[in-house]
Formats: structure tokens, C-alpha cells, sequence
């Protein structure tokens, strides 16, 4: 089910994936989805879950270098992987569909985001990070770009863009945060 649902997703798109289309071609009848998932976005967010894998980075107890390896995994998802324009846009689709919506954050969003803002925390206590930046809201800062542009449609900002970008943030006046 998982192969005809992510090959149909990159086919033709989320907005345009419907139950019977997967069904026919997993080659099985529409109820035998529904009898293993409660609807179409919960196939879909497990089918994508399966197909990105696990994302970790190391945690080497570097606050900088560890961030730098968690945006490699972040922009790989969101910008590299195949299936990064399907992850954006079932984010986005989901937004009108709360109970969904949470599974995909939980499933998605909070485990990266929650491993930076602690490293991003943990770089404000050991004195590598400037301590008046807001943890959370350098995370979205950094992340923010890569949602924003995957909604109107522009190039996506290189990793090392957003990485100065985050950097010019927690480190200011060591550099420019363009790119």
C-alpha cells in the first residue's frame, strides 16, 4: 500500500491523491484501506514516515556542530528527499484537519525542532550561543524560510544560507547572515 500510495503522491500531488486511485493500484479493494487506516492522510503520513526513515543526528555534545548535522537531516527531508515538496504540502493541507494535523507535527516537526531548540538551549548555557536569543524562535527563524518558500513556490535558500542565517542570529558579529 505504501509503494502505490508514495508512487501516486509523486505523480500527481497530494491535492490530487483519492482512496480509489490507491486502491486500484495496490490492487486491493477500498475497504481494506479503511479497515487499517481511518482515512486517506493517515495512509498518506504512514506512508511517509516509512519512506524517510528515521531522522536523527549525532549527538556529540558540540552545540554548533550537532545543530550543523540536525539542519543536514532537517533540509534533507525539506528539501533534498524525493518526497520533500509531498512532506511540505501534506503539512499544509493538514492544517484544516487538527486531529491529523497534531499526528503529523508529532511525527514530523517536533521531534527535529525539539532536538534544536535543546541544542540551541544547551549552546546558550555553555556560553557558545548569545544568551538573549529565544530558543524556539531562532528554530523557526531557520526553518521558517523552507516553509515559506515551499508554500509560494520560490528556490528553496542553500543549507549553508540557512545555517549563517542561524548563525548570524546566535553569534552576532561574527559574519554576515546572508547567502
Amino acid at each position: 500500500m505504501y509503494d502505490a500510495t508514495l508512487g501516486l503522491l509523486r505523480d500527481h500531488g497530494y491535492a490530487r491523491l483519492r482512496i480509489d486511485d490507491v486502491a486500484a493500484a495496490a490492487g486491493v479493494a477500498k475497504t481494506t484501506l479503511y479497515r487499517r487506516w481511518p482515512s486517506l492522510p493517515a495512509l498518506v503520513l504512514d506512508a511517509l514516515e516509512s519512506a524517510i526513515g528515521p531522522r536523527r543526528a549525532p549527538a556529540t555534545g558540540d552545540a554548533l556542530a550537532d545543530l550543523a548535522a540536525l539542519l543536514d537531516v532537517l533540509y534533507a527531508t525539506l528539501v533534498t528527499s524525493p518526497l520533500a515538496a509531498t512532506v511540505r504540502a501534506v503539512g499544509a493541507d493538514l492544517i484544516h484537519q487538527p486531529d491529523l494535523a497534531a499526528d503529523y507535527r508529532r511525527r514530523f516537526v517536533d521531534p527535529l525542532r525539539g532536538a534544536a531548540i535543546a541544542l540551541v538551549a544547551a549552546g546558550r548555557r555553555d556560553g557558545t550561543f548569545a544568551t538573549d536569543s529565544d530558543p524556539a524562535l531562532v528554530v523557526d527563524a531557520v526553518i521558517g524560510p523552507l516553509i515559506y518558500r515551499g508554500l509560494i513556490d520560490e528556490p528553496m535558500p542553500s543549507r549553508d544560507a540557512l545555517l549563517a542565517l542561524g548563525l548570524g542570529i546566535l553569534r552576532p558579529g561574527e559574519g554576515p547572515a546572508g547567502g
